[in-house]
């Protein structure tokens, strides 16, 4: 360990750990060198984000049976277990909390209690949701676990921190929306008129969506390939949902109805006007393409659903959902 004296701006030490000598596995008669991802202690703050951003996207490790490659593949690993969006999530509030640090002239990593305290409390004087706070609690706590150093956000200061900011919001209380009920549905359906590409194609996606429980994203990178026609029904395969935790991939079966709201049916139809039996690729897809799109991409979660269902439900509210594009 090396113990410094910068003396610009403020006279500070600083410490850090002088990484192991990287060690080279040999490949056939090539030498390969493996670099170990040293922990930024003590270091500026934008050396500890760009090192977070390298160790969360890190990529498996060739196999070569040596013992160092097997404990780094472990850590990938362990990192894996989070979600992608979990991670994207973290490494937005570690980029937040790293800003913040280098603005006062504060060690990001690793962190003293009493300024994750005072950030935690910055972000609630901002009017943050006491779940914001606690997201980048969260990520301040994986931050910490990763670079194996004692973790701030346990302390006693912290945690009153953070209980305080929840009692004294306000507005936080969670509200319950009213759900789309399958009679609400129908209301929306009747109103989208089916002799435009685009109305077959927001029919087929409001029916498969609501009978299949999907998530927005799910519809949204659902493909051809993935979806499987015949008498009774049709069944879609996801590669990934959001609960399928083993990341097996989820079958969902949605039988054929014999009304004007059957799901098979809208998505039957849907193919039938673009002519997309034979396919491959998306399932839904950009009915006017912008200069800037690119074809046979996945369509993004627009606001066309919530213009739907503002325009049958509450025509009031048509003017301001019509400023929404498909």
């Amino acid at each position: 360990m090396a113990i410094p004296l910068d003396l610009e701006p403020d006279p500070v030490f600083v410490a850090w750990f002088k990484p192991k000598a990287a060690k080279r596995r040999k490949t056939g008669s090539q030498a390969v060198t493996l670099v170990p991802l040293a922990s930024p202690l003590g270091q500026q703050s934008s050396a500890v984000l760009q090192w977070f951003d390298a160790l969360t996207d890190e990529a498996l490790p060739d196999y070569d049976g040596t013992l160092v490659t097997a404990e780094r593949a472990s850590k990938t690993y362990s990192r894996a277990a989070k979600a992608v969006n979990t991670r994207r999530t973290y490494r937005s509030a570690v980029r937040s909390w790293c800003a913040w640090a280098a603005g006062h002239g504060l060690p990001a990593l690793p962190a003293r209690s009493e300024d994750v305290a005072a950030y935690l409390a910055d972000l609630a004087l901002q009017k943050k949701r006491p779940a914001t706070v606690d997201l980048h609690r969260a990520a301040l706590r994986y931050l910490h676990h990763i670079a194996q150093v004692p973790v701030p956000t346990s302390h006693a200061l912290v945690s009153e921190t953070v209980a305080g900011i929840r009692r004294t919001s306000t507005g936080s209380t969670s509200r319950q929306v009213k759900g789309l009920t399958w009679d609400l549905l129908g209301d929306v359906i009747e109103q989208i008129d089916t002799s435009e590409l685009v109305g077959i194609r927001d029919k087929a996606i409001l029916l498969l969506g609501f009978a299949g429980a999907l998530r927005r994203s799910e519809v949204a990178t659902l493909c051809l390939e993935n979806v499987a026609l015949d008498d009774d029904g049709m069944r879609i395969r996801l590669d990934r949902s959001k609960g399928d935790r083993t990341s097996q991939g989820v079958e969902v079966a949605i039988p054929r109805g014999i009304t004007g709201l059957c799901p098979v049916r809208a998505y039957e139809a849907w193919l039938r006007a673009t002519r997309l039996h034979d396919a491959k690729g998306p399932v839904f897809r950009r009915v006017w393409l912008p200069p800037t799109s690119e074809l046979g991409k996945p369509l993004p979660c627009p606001p066309w659903a919530l213009r739907r269902c503002l325009t049958a439900l509450w025509p009031g509210s048509s003017r301001s959902a019509a400023s929404t594009q498909d």
